[in-house]
């Protein structure tokens, strides 16, 4: 069995980036006190939160793609990475 170690960083407002990058911006955006009848045909009042992120694609947890550092032909971009090369058996 693979075991999976969840390696992920709490994302939240001000959290360090690598300097000259974007800063971390959370935000809400939607307010359930704001979308009351919002969404029409719902019954019992639904309503949402949602919250808007602005932040670097390198931070907080991530993985460089070889493209990332290297513009040669056939240097892989992130989604053309095979999820394989993430893990392997210990």
């Amino acid at each position: 069995m693979v075991k999976i170690i969840d390696l992920s960083q709490e994302i939240y407002n001000g959290m360090p980036v690598f300097p000259g990058h974007l800063n971390t911006v959370i935000f809400p955006f939607h307010t359930h006190e704001g979308t009351v009848g919002k969404i029409h045909g719902t019954k019992g009042g639904f309503t949402y939160t949602t919250f808007g992120l602005l932040m670097s694609d390198h931070g907080p947890t991530h993985t460089d793609s070889i493209w990332h550092i290297c513009n040669k032909p056939g240097a892989k971009k992130i989604d053309e990475i095979p999820l394989e090369w993430f893990y392997m058996n210990l």
